[in-house]
């Protein structure tokens, strides 16, 4: 019998998807899911806002239950270490996490 990655608790989950064990359709869903958060859900540094919608809940839960996201509460979810290292291993150069502490980020070409 096959072994079924959904039982597994969450410290495997965590192992599997830096690519040890991981289905090529896993790991292109949850880059999918990955890049659909990142454009539409508001990120403050490592911390995700759902909005309170009920489509960013699953998302960020989805990504809680693979270790790539904690949930902090009801609405917030953050980027744990697997999830930034993803993140690092799906993204372009210069397109992976960025420190927002002033909350201001330029994008786009600089002025020639």
């Amino acid at each position: 019998m096959p072994f079924d990655a959904s039982l597994a608790t969450l410290p495997y989950r965590a192992f599997s998807t830096l690519g040890y064990g991981m289905t090529d359709s896993e790991r292109r869903l949850l880059t999918a899911l990955v890049y659909m958060v990142r454009q539409h859900l508001p990120e403050h540094g490592d911390e995700i806002d759902n909005l309170a919608e009920s489509a960013g809940e699953r998302a960020i839960q989805v990504l809680a239950d693979f270790g790539l996201m904690e949930l902090r509460n009801s609405r917030f979810g953050f980027w744990t270490e697997a999830g930034k290292n993803f993140i690092k291993e799906i993204y372009p150069r210069g397109r992976q996490l960025a420190d927002r502490s002033s909350g201001i980020v330029l994008v786009g070409k600089k002025p020639t």
